[in-house]
């Protein structure tokens, strides 16, 4: 923690209205991923005649077949490290674009379900927690003989 300004030394009193800064510097803990991430993009049906962002892009679907390790925000130790910036930037799209239509952990892999739209993710998540025809599914791989 230092002083801001110009020639502030580093042992001073503080006066009302100094500004301080911190600088630390960290690296994130490293992920394993594959070099490109698997994402299918669909068109929305029903959402065609909406271009509502700021870009004029129409609302899409993103599939990506997310990677165990990963997690999905920017959180605690992880910012570039983590799957929606990842995405973005592998897709060219600006940052903070993805909307996740459901949860997934970081240390489960499976399809995540993005769009680039609020109106379309709500829609989405109805469907999901809505008791509605779609349904997250979880399979385990299990080593050996599984108890009964």
């Amino acid at each position: 923690i230092s002083p801001v300004g110009p020639s502030k030394p580093s042992h001073i009193l503080l006066k009302n209205m100094d500004i301080i800064e911190r600088v630390c510097h960290w690296h994130e803990p490293p992920v394993i991923v594959p070099p490109t991430i698997s994402i299918t993009k669909h068109s929305v049906p029903g959402f065609e005649d909406i271009t509502n962002d700021a870009e004029g892009n129409s609302p899409n679907i993103f599939c990506i077949d997310k990677p165990p390790t990963v997690p999905v925000h920017p959180a605690g130790p992880f910012y570039a490290n983590s799957l929606l910036m990842m995405v973005e930037a592998q897709e060219g799209l600006p940052p903070k674009s993805l909307i996740p239509c459901h949860r997934i952990d970081r240390a489960t892999s499976g399809v995540l379900i993005c769009t680039n739209m609020p109106s379309v993710a709500s829609a989405v998540q109805r469907k999901i927690s809505g008791g509605g025809k779609v349904k997250k599914l979880y399979l385990a791989r299990v080593k050996g003989k599984f108890p009964a």
